[in-house]
């Protein structure tokens, strides 16, 4: 087996490459003193890789060892090549990997650059230098990027210098042959959405990624469920070619260990400043889901709201950071996660089939869901449901400036155990059996 298709590989033993793609929390100091953007960046500095995750990885490793087996079969065919153009090897495939806004799919992308990092030279003969060895060519894409930047951006990836000098035509030859030199078996194109927001965005999408499948190696462009529905209308062909064996990545599940664990982890980063029941399937964790759709993302932006929610109760009483399930309820209809909030509705709206077909694009998948990732869908769309009722049974359970509070303001009442059983006392007081059967079927209609 040759370097390059070693370097190709991962480890065979699924919890070994978890623990490769990982990397573990650290406690963020002087958690009162942070601003919004520390602690947002600082839940977003850790990965847990999810089963999810090791599956996904395994399709990209072996879209790589297929070229690798091909392209880089012996030292004698990388020598023969190395010093010249490298002859064309048959039209490389062009694959998607979708999946939700905010599900995690570049940072899988960043883990498996990073675990490929600093990997040693090739040493191929005589008179020869030492190759550099660099599995990936990876690019992230921005609004109004030009053809020269993006070959510019992919150079910079793997140690090679700006081609602006250049004509499109030389730079595609000339990066074409240095990354061939550098092992490069995978050139990954993340956010590609954002290239889709003129009127003629499939066209630019598509001219691109024609451009990067000159380069040689497969292609892989990471984007949005939005962009896969515009390349969708695209001739029957170009159907094929770009949405041909997708890799779709799903949100996590709201009885699921990764999403318990990755709660577990946000904890850490906050120094134990949770006070949730965060096993899996607990009712608060359910309630987040909700609140987040399972997206990493957001979940990430409910905490920081959270955290800024309980800061002045704990500024107040000169104690402890301490954030409860009522923090995160008004963090949920706070200004700050307005946004998020919007997307995370229209998600469930979308799996209960309650969007219209135009808006329904942006929050569903462009192609047919594999069995697993159909189940996935199916169980975020009860779910909604389920919380749906018991929010609606809760809110029954409050008094009527308790619902005002909640409802109509961006800070509702802290949710601890004392204001738990005041509710449990006022609530038959201050709600009638009648009350609670309209909301409900408001609720559910």
């Amino acid at each position: 087996m040759t370097p390059w298709m070693r370097a190709a590989q991962l480890d065979n033993d699924d919890d070994d490459l978890k623990r490769l793609l990982s990397v573990a929390p650290v406690a963020l100091p002087n958690i009162m003193g942070a601003s919004s953007d520390d602690l947002l960046r600082a839940l977003r500095s850790f990965h847990r890789a999810s089963d999810q995750d090791v599956e996904i990885a395994r399709e990209i490793s072996a879209l790589m060892r297929a070229h690798a087996r091909t392209v880089y079969s012996s030292l004698e065919q990388f020598e023969r090549f190395a010093k010249g153009t490298p002859p064309a090897f048959g039209e490389p495939p062009i694959r998607m990997f979708t999946g939700p806004t905010g599900a995690g799919k570049s940072r899988l992308i960043d883990a498996l650059v990073r675990q490929k990092l600093g990997l040693p030279p090739v040493q191929v003969g005589t008179g020869l230098p030492p190759f550099p060895l660099t599995p990936f060519a990876h690019l992230t894409v921005r609004s109004g990027i030009a053809p020269k930047a993006t070959l510019n951006s992919l150079a910079t990836s793997v140690g090679l210098a700006d081609f602006s000098s250049k004509s499109i035509a030389s730079a595609i030859a000339l990066l074409r042959q240095r990354l061939y030199q550098r092992g490069v078996s995978l050139v990954v194109a993340d956010e590609l959405q954002f290239l889709s927001m003129s009127a003629r965005a499939s066209d630019r999408v598509t001219g691109l990624l024609d451009m990067l499948a000159e380069l040689g190696p497969p292609v892989l462009f990471v984007c949005n469920y939005s962009l896969g529905h515009k390349l969708a209308g695209r001739p029957p062909e170009q159907q094929r070619r770009f949405l041909g064996s997708p890799l779709v990545m799903m949100p996590m599940l709201p009885d699921g260990a990764d999403f318990a664990d990755f709660i577990a982890d946000c904890n850490v980063v906050l120094g134990g400043a949770l006070k949730l029941d965060m096993s899996p399937g607990s009712d608060d964790l359910r309630r987040i889901h909700g609140w987040t759709y399972g997206l990493r993302v957001f979940v990430c932006e409910l905490v920081v709201a959270a955290v800024m929610h309980a800061r002045p109760h704990a500024k107040a009483g000169k104690g402890q950071l301490v954030v409860t399930m009522g923090d995160f309820e008004a963090a949920y209809m706070a200004t700050a996660y307005a946004a998020a909030r919007k997307i995370v509705e229209s998600s469930f709206s979308a799996d209960q089939k309650h969007l219209s077909a135009k808006d329904a694009k942006n929050f569903t998948c462009p192609v047919p869901l594999l069995p697993s990732a159909e189940q996935v869908a199916r169980r975020l769309a009860s779910e909604r449901r389920d919380r749906e009722l018991n929010e609606a049974m809760r809110r029954a359970g409050q008094t009527p400036a308790e619902r005002k509070a909640t409802g109509l303001q961006s800070a509702p009442l802290r949710c601890d155990a004392e204001t738990t059983q005041t509710k449990q006392k006022k609530s038959a007081a201050f709600r009638s059996a009648e009350e609670a059967k309209a909301l409900l079927r408001r609720v559910l209609k």
